[in-house]
């Protein structure tokens, strides 16, 4: 299952750190940040639906995340 989210992650380095962070809450995920699009793009792909986990997770790091 491959999940879409809109985002204000705007720099680079932010991007890598929340991917990091990620990969030890969600291991086994995939996840990947187009921060080129104009939504900040950030792609989820788990087994089962994370949707709700994602954005607590963003929230908690002080970034907007919502489903597209």
């Amino acid at each position: 299952m491959v999940e879409v989210f809109k985002t204000n992650v705007a720099k680079q380095a932010d991007a890598e750190n929340l991917l990091k962070l990620l990969s030890q809450e969600l291991p086994g995920c995939r996840c990947n940040f187009d921060l080129e699009d104009c939504d900040k793009i950030f792609r989820l792909e788990a087994c089962c639906d994370l949707s709700n986990r994602v954005i607590a997770f963003f929230a908690r790091h002080h970034f907007q995340c919502e489903v597209l």
